[in-house]
């Protein structure tokens, strides 16, 4: 059996990616005036980095309700570790890495060294400081924090709270990506040990947890330009999975970022059979990569290989290398008679080839075909790991250890901000067949 074609062009069409940010603050009571947050930026500022260096900031929220997070005897707990592997990633010539506190300290000696005194009594304002780290001009900036929001006022009430912070959220971001299109914003969900004081929505709701073996969320935000985070995250990803620890096995990441132009190239190897392809752009916009399929092997079925450049993309190998987050769709037919059969990570960094093949005996080879392979978004984090209430009472079981209040107002607030109706998608890779 043979199947002739005429024409087949692929265009690497755009990828959207987008990330974003929350708020959260510590209180003297639920009415207590917020002191006044130190300039952030100024305090991150040293030497000037070479032209071959990256410039990343490292902001640890040192209130009150992160002193629990920290290992009161000796040894170090789950909170301490993923410090320690965000500061041994970006530990080398590539960056220029400074540590600061969120009010205002620069931070000395190693982060999964500090101790429970290094978190103290003092309190944040977390909008804000949002605001003061996404203005910083640093290639990137990191922020470590629990995100657990407190009342800004005793007669607010908290869901009018939420309500105002997610439209705040979407507004920094809007205004971020109006300045620098292309930022994007990554948001880790780690859980650790937790003993001590858990915070509701304001000081006055509280309660200790003494409870062995309990453990509370806390989010790790890497913001900043598209390509720098993508690096930052690879990095971090590889030192989270190279630990000893077991830290890699419990954590979720949630990514936003506009679309952007993938590298994709047909393999001149096909699948069961031959293929001959074009050397030169026919069209504006596309690119012919195969100009004829010469042969199928009797019985098989064609399929051919898409060489994709994913490494501007601040995602996991995980991710990428899972086939039920694309998708493949025949714009010109009802039905698609391919399918995405597997992805596979190249030894290059972040290159991944995707493997499509014929899934229909009665696969229309006369006819045009516009097939559209898509790699989805993530999705937010779990519905279970919000907590709509604010009250310590629903926190402190083991139901409601692991979850946070307004999360869901967080990542509604990040989608927001990142939300474009033409760009539904991380990324689209588009191959005629006429």
């Amino acid at each position: 059996m043979k199947h002739h074609f005429n024409h087949v062009w692929v265009a690497a069409l755009a990828v959207v990616f987008t990330i974003a940010g929350a708020c959260s603050s510590d209180r003297d009571s639920c009415a207590g005036r917020v002191k006044e947050l130190h300039d952030l930026d100024s305090i991150a500022k040293g030497a000037s980095p070479t032209s071959d260096t990256t410039t990343v900031n490292i902001y640890v929220e040192n209130s009150a309700s992160m002193q629990p997070y920290v290992k009161k005897a000796n040894g170090i707990w789950k909170f301490q570790m993923v410090l320690g592997r965000i500061e041994s990633a970006l530990d080398t010539p590539r960056w220029k890495t400074n540590k600061i506190f969120t009010t205002g300290d620069t931070i000395k000696g190693n982060l999964k060294d500090l101790k429970q005194g290094a978190y103290t009594e003092k309190t944040s304002k977390l909008d804000d400081i949002i605001l003061s780290v996404m203005a910083s001009d640093a290639d990137v900036n990191i922020l470590v924090s629990d995100f657990m929001f407190s009342i800004g006022s005793a007669n607010d009430t908290p869901q009018n709270f939420m309500d105002e912070l997610q439209s705040k959220i979407t507004k920094q971001i809007r205004n971020k990506l109006n300045a620098t299109p292309d930022y994007s914003l990554v948001v880790y969900r780690f859980t650790s040990e937790f003993e001590g004081k858990l915070f509701g929505y304001c000081d006055a709701n509280q309660a200790v947890i003494e409870q062995p073996g309990a453990e509370r969320p806390f989010f790790v935000w890497v913001m900043g330009k598209r390509d720098k985070v993508a690096l930052a995250c690879k990095e971090f990803n590889e030192a989270l999975d190279n630990s000893k620890w077991e830290i890699n096995k419990d954590y979720q990441v949630f990514a936003q970022f506009r679309q952007i132009d993938l590298a994709a190239n047909i393999d001149r190897k096909a699948l069961n059979g031959e293929h001959t392809l074009c050397d030169n752009a026919t069209e504006t916009g596309k690119i012919c990569h195969i100009r004829s399929i010469d042969e199928v092997l009797e019985g098989e079925r064609y399929g051919f290989y898409v060489d994709v450049d994913m490494q501007g993309l601040p995602l996991d190998t995980a991710y990428l290398s899972d086939t039920s987050h694309y998708s493949i769709k025949d714009e010109y037919k009802k039905t698609c008679q391919f399918k995405i059969e597997s992805i596979e990570r190249r030894p290059q960094a972040y290159r991944f080839t995707i493997k499509a093949v014929e899934d229909a005996k009665d696969f229309s080879k006369d006819e045009g075909h516009k097939l559209v392979l898509t790699l989805k978004r993530q999705s937010a984090f779990k519905e279970e790991f919000n907590d709509t209430t604010g009250m310590v009472e629903n926190l402190k079981d083991e139901a409601g250890l692991k979850k946070t209040w307004g999360l869901k107002q967080m990542t509604d607030g990040i989608t927001g901000g990142f939300k474009d109706e033409t760009a539904p998608a991380y990324a689209r890779i588009e191959i005629f067949i006429n």
